[in-house]
């Protein structure tokens, strides 16, 4: 994988742990199941416009 997917797949995994943690908390109900397809979608724009 090159390392520019890389760098944005842990952006995007990054956002969706302080989702979880914000569901823990019990601060606001997120829905992260309807974000999961963020992860491919990045690795398909990361890889287009590179």
């Amino acid at each position: 994988m090159e390392p520019g997917v890389v760098t944005e797949l842990s952006a995007v995994a990054g956002v969706l742990t302080i989702g979880t943690a914000i569901n823990l908390l019990e601060l606001k109900r997120i829905s992260l199941p309807n974000m999961l397809p963020s992860l491919v979608f990045t690795v398909a724009l990361v890889s287009w416009f590179r």
